[in-house]
């Protein structure tokens, strides 16, 4: 069970790094129109 747990823990955390490099990606491609070409 406890194991479970962690696991979920885990998933979350690398969930919230995905989005947090989505919003990075984002914010530059607002800022920076040609980042976003390549």
């Amino acid at each position: 069970m406890r194991s479970e747990i962690e696991v979920i823990k885990k998933i979350i955390a690398e969930f919230d790094v995905v989005k947090e490099n989505v919003n990075a990606l984002s914010e530059k491609a607002k800022t920076d129109p040609q980042a976003a070409e390549k």
